[in-house]
Parts: C-alpha cells; structure tokens; sequence
C-alpha cells in the first residue's frame, strides 16, 4: 500500500464516560460524533449531514 498505512490488532478494552451510556452501552445520540465518510468527503453528525469536508473550513476562515 503505497500511499496509505494499515494496521492490524486486537481492542482488549475500551472505556466511556458514564455520560454517554445508556443500560451500560455507548450511545451515539448522546457521544454526538462528527463523522467523515469517503469517498463523498462529507461530514455527518449521527442525525444529518453537516458540510462538505474541507469546504465548510474554508467558510468559517472567511
């Protein structure tokens, strides 16, 4: 892979601010994540989509 890294392991444990649980599980409504999907460039909170990657950057710089 020339142009990009790969990774490869095992998650033994993972932790969460009890803030963002519900019944002792993540809950992505409350953690609200700001997710890039590619090849689109676009950004995404959990309910909609936010902007187009790297453009809405270039507004807020304005």
């Amino acid at each position: 892979m020339p142009t990009h890294d790969l990774f490869v392991g095992e998650i033994i444990a993972s932790y969460a601010d009890k803030k963002i649980l519900t019944d002792g599980k993540p809950d992505l409504a409350k953690l609200n994540p700001l997710l890039l999907t590619m090849p689109n460039n676009y950004y995404w909170t959990v309910k909609e989509k936010v902007g187009k990657a790297w453009d809405i950057g270039r507004e807020l710089q304005k």
